[in-house]
């Protein structure tokens, strides 16, 4: 978990244990991501800064630099072979996470990048934000191969589905939408959630979509049918994250709270 003193916090899920605090940024940490292989993890911050730190001892292994506002995203490529960093300086980066280079910069709306995600499949790029305009790139060819514009003033978070075929879109006042990725075409709006909606999560099957978001709950809807399957309470504030894990077992959420909640199949 990011939290707003600049320190990193790692548990154990399993047994509800804390494990460690990484130290080393000096503004809020707004974003973290895993490794593919769990051996590091990411923090973006607003000190401008990537801290990358190595996941069982906890030591700071690069600090990457070269953004010039706060840094709202990070996320590893399916492969682990890249990092990718959206930041308020409008700039989307590409990194190498071993060596810690800048390999490439994407070109695209330059406004600030709130959300940020890869493809299962590694293919694809997703970025958006205030403009309510999301990007698509290649990574590998550093060039944009598609638009989705739609009806959302603000793009806060954004997802692919585990099978790339699907893209998620939260938005503000409860806009939620999934798209069809080959065809850059709308394909539904999830309906439930009447404030901003902060984080997705799909399940790892790719059947349910979970969201956070500001009216403190957590909902999840069946992705085939649209309908709102169950609403979560139990924190006091806004929910700024949501995360499933690999085995489907729990969904996590945190919040303004300052609390964790790990929900169970059966909650």
């Amino acid at each position: 978990a990011g939290c707003v003193n600049g320190t990193v916090q790692i548990w154990d899920p399993e047994n509800r244990r804390h494990i460690r605090t990484l130290k080393g940024h000096i503004g809020l940490v707004f974003d973290i991501a895993f490794s593919p292989n769990g051996r590091q993890i990411a923090s973006g911050s607003s000190d401008n800064t990537i801290r990358l730190w190595d996941t069982e001892s906890g030591a700071e292994i690069l600090r990457l630099e070269g953004h010039d506002n706060w840094l709202r995203r990070v996320t590893f490529s399916p492969d682990g072979r890249r990092l990718a960093s959206g930041s308020d300086d409008g700039s989307l980066r590409l990194w190498d996470p071993v060596t810690g280079e800048e390999t490439d910069r994407l070109k695209g709306q330059n406004t600030s990048i709130h959300a940020l995600a890869f493809s299962a499949d590694g293919r694809l790029l997703a970025s958006g934000g205030p403009s309510g305009v999301i990007e698509l790139f290649d990574p590998t060819r550093e060039k944009i191969t598609g638009k989705l514009v739609q009806n959302l003033k603000q793009i806060r978070d954004l997802v692919f589905s585990p099978d790339s075929r699907l893209l998620a879109l939260a938005g503000t006042y409860g806009h939620l939408q999934l798209w069809d990725v080959a065809n850059q075409k709308k394909i539904s709006n999830l309906k439930g959630q009447e404030d901003w909606v902060n984080s997705l999560a799909f399940s790892p099957e790719g059947e349910v979509l979970a969201g956070g978001g500001n009216d403190k709950t957590v909902r999840l809807w069946d992705v085939n049918t649209s309908e709102q399957l169950a609403q979560l309470e139990g924190h006091t504030d806004v929910v700024t994250g949501v995360a499933c894990s690999p085995d489907g077992r729990l969904l996590a959420s945190g919040s303004h709270d300052r609390t964790i909640i790990l929900w169970g199949a059966q909650d």
